[in-house]
């Protein structure tokens, strides 16, 4: 089972990000978050989850050598996102959240956005270096009608994600392209920021620089 963290940003209504942590509870997103000075918000970590089962639309092989085939639970663990988590958090809050919103690193960037393909609960997204190159997931984008339509989805990439040798990584570039086109197209208010570096190069700063935007946004 995973677990929920919460940090409250004020007593007033105040936007309530949600995020997946991978490493560790997300404590340093939201000190990176603090020390950049982020509109004030309330900060809600998930983490001790499968990151590349509970992340994933749909199965599909493993990117790296040995590695087992991606699970494709993600429609599971957004059920329970939005029918247990998010409910528990706004219930821990001191006022009602003035809206929520999803942000995410790697697969969880993945998993933000394409949560609105499947959901209206959540008004803002926030994409760091997303893993937009997963298989099938642009091809799924351009074909099948968003439920929500985002106030505002702040993008990020590292300047050289793009130049692995991996066949299937290597087109994040590519992808995170086809993912602004398709925005512009819906006239889905966005921004996209170049990050030095590749796709480990200071995560949480990152994130914390893409809540930033979103929350400004």
């Amino acid at each position: 089972m995973e677990k929920i963290r919460i940090w409250c940003g004020g007593n007033a209504p105040l936007p309530t990000v949600y995020i997946h942590s991978v490493a560790g509870d997300g404590h340093n997103v939201w000190e990176a978050c603090r020390r950049i000075g982020c509109p004030d918000f309330n900060l809600v970590s998930v983490y001790g989850f499968d990151f590349e089962g509970d992340l994933t639309p749909w199965t599909a092989p493993g990117v790296r050598k040995s590695q087992p085939p991606f699970k494709g639970n993600a429609e599971h663990h957004l059920a329970d996102l939005l029918g247990r988590i998010v409910p528990y958090t706004e219930a821990q809050l001191p006022a009602k959240p003035l809206y929520s919103a999803l942000a995410g690193y790697s697969l969880a960037g993945l998993f933000a956005l394409w949560s609105i393909w499947k959901t209206d609960r959540f008004a803002r997204i926030a994409c760091g270096s997303a893993s937009f190159w997963y298989p099938g997931f642009i091809e799924y984008a351009v074909s099948h009608p968003m439920i929500s339509r985002p106030d505002f989805v702040s993008l990020s990439l590292g300047d050289n994600e793009s130049n692995t040798r991996h066949p299937v990584m290597s087109r994040v570039g590519e992808c995170t392209d086809k993912v602004l086109e398709l925005l512009a197209e819906s006239a889905i208010p966005h921004c996209f920021e170049i990050n030095p570096g590749n796709h480990f190069t200071d995560p949480d700063l990152r994130l914390a620089k893409a809540i930033s935007r979103m929350l400004g946004g």
